[in-house]
């Protein structure tokens, strides 16, 4: 029986790989992050994207997204790429599930996933910011101030 999760992940799966990149870019800037370089994609050397907060610096894998399960080898790619550029860490992105041993190698070596229910609220807000050019934090009806709080 299809759940309403598994529905939304297909159609995430769906997207464009380009319109899934800017969409999970936007969800980090959305989480006070900067976006600071797009690799070029397919290059197993270079992150798709790179993201700074707080003065530390990480790595971003969306290359995966349309995986049924993120693999070992995928964790891998990306803790190569970590160690390569000497980063403080990275983020892995899949709409789909995660296999045991890749949960395990990503948590041993700095790696967050977001997948599931964590990657379709990203989206969510990254799309009402995209689409409207107001803060996610922004409620309707509320007047903002000079200061635009």
């Amino acid at each position: 029986m299809p759940s309403l999760l598994n529905d939304a992940l297909a159609m995430v799966r769906e997207m464009k790989r380009i319109n899934f990149d800017l969409l999970v870019a936007e969800g980090f800037r959305v989480q006070g992050f900067s976006v600071i370089e797009f690799g070029d994609g397919d290059s197993p050397e270079r992150p798709d994207f790179s993201v700074v907060k707080a003065g530390k610096k990480y790595n971003v894998q969306c290359r995966h997204w349309q995986d049924t399960a993120l693999s070992l080898e995928a964790v891998e790619e990306l803790a190569a790429i970590i160690a390569d550029r000497v980063t403080d860490g990275g983020f892995l992105v899949t709409a789909g599930g995660v296999t045991a041993d890749a949960a395990v190698y990503a948590s041993t070596r700095k790696i967050q996933l977001i997948h599931g229910p964590k990657l379709l609220a990203m989206l969510e807000k990254a799309k009402e910011t995209i689409t409207t050019g107001i803060p996610a934090s922004f409620r309707w009806g509320e007047r903002m101030s000079a200061d635009g709080r």
